[in-house]
This record gives structure tokens, C-alpha cells and sequence, in this order.
């Protein structure tokens, strides 16, 4: 009968050894709450769950046209051509944001901004214009995010460096020679 008593003891013993064991090397888990980032630089496509997108190079300045309607800034306009081909139905775009460097966001919406998308239908190619206003400061090592959703959690977002020097973003403050944003258009496609 001790002899039973020592091995149930035992076998507990060894239970609560393999559980702590278990808990000191275990791996933890992801969290897969926040939005899958793909990131890319300018002219590098990024495959995104429900289409890909494209940026051209930025261009910047002081003035913008939108729709045309002159706008200057205290700081710089950035301007980026985006390529969309969106998969399997018809889709918006709803999501810009820039990042700049240090950390802040400037989302691409509201009166000093541009963004329309419209609904793309799937497989063919729409060009669309990103336009923000931002300090020349922001300007310099900035990236694009973009998404189907201002709610990104569980999904994917390209994340796409503007390769924006300091000199570029001076150079831009100094610029009067305004950059474009307009509707969203059939995106020319080499043959």
C-alpha cells in the first residue's frame, strides 16, 4: 500500500514537473489581431489578399490641383500615383495613411486631402492619386499604407516606402509648380 501511495506521489511529482517545463519553453502565440503588413518600395508591386497595388514615385510641392482647385501649403503636398488591380469583385480602396518617420499618421482624408477610389471592378487596372498635405519634416522617409479598410485587423496592407530624401522634401517646400490629384481612371497598361 505505500508502495502505491509513493508512485501516485511520484507520478504527480513528475505531472507538475513536465507542466512547469512545459510553461518556461512554450512559444508564444501570435497575435494575429493587427493587420498583415507587406511592405514594399515605389514600383515594387504588393499582393494583397483582394488586390495588388502599385506606387509610382512621389512628387511633391507647395501648390496642389485638385479637380482644379489651387491649394498651397505652410508645409508640402505629397502626390502618389497608386496602380490597383483589384481580385475576384469590385472593390474601393478606403484606406491611405502616411507615415512618417518619427511615427505620426496623417490619414489621407478630408478637405486637405484626396483619395478616390470609386469602386474598381475586378482584374482591370485603375490608376488612383494619393494627395496629403504634411510638415516638410514628415515628408522625408515617409510610407504609404494602404488597405481595403480603415479597419485593417486580420488583414493585409501594403506598406510602401517613398524612398523621400530630407533634400527631396526642401526641395519640395520651394516648389510652386503644383502636383495633381483627380478621379480614379483606367490605368494605362503597356502592350
Amino acid at each position: 500500500m505505500a508502495d502505491r501511495r509513493l508512485q501516485v506521489v511520484a507520478g504527480g511529482i513528475g505531472v507538475v514537473a513536465i507542466l512547469v517545463l512545459g510553461h518556461l519553453v512554450s512559444v508564444p502565440e501570435p497575435d494575429w489581431s493587427g493587420p498583415y503588413r507587406m511592405p514594399v518600395a515605389v514600383g515594387e508591386p504588393a499582393e494583397l489578399r483582394y488586390a495588388t497595388v502599385t506606387a509610382a514615385e512621389p512628387a511633391g510641392s507647395k501648390v496642389a490641383d485638385v479637380n482644379g482647385v489651387l491649394m498651397e501649403s505652410p508645409g508640402v503636398w505629397l502626390a502618389v500615383e497608386v496602380d490597383v488591380v483589384v481580385r475576384d469583385r469590385t472593390s474601393a480602396l478606403a484606406h491611405a495613411v502616411v507615415v512618417a518617420q518619427d511615427g505620426r499618421q496623417f490619414e489621407v482624408s478630408g478637405a486637405r486631402a484626396s483619395f478616390l477610389t470609386g469602386a474598381m471592378p475586378p482584374g482591370i487596372p485603375v490608376s488612383v492619386d494619393v494627395l496629403v498635405e504634411l510638415p516638410v519634416e514628415a515628408a522625408a522617409g515617409a510610407s504609404l499604407h494602404l488597405g481595403l479598410n480603415p479597419d485593417d485587423r486580420y488583414d493585409s496592407l501594403a506598406v510602401i516606402d517613398l524612398g523621400i530624401t530630407p533634400e527631396e522634401a526642401a526641395q519640395w517646400a520651394e516648389t510652386t509648380d503644383p502636383v495633381t490629384a483627380g478621379l480614379a481612371r483606367w490605368a494605362e497598361v503597356e502592350p
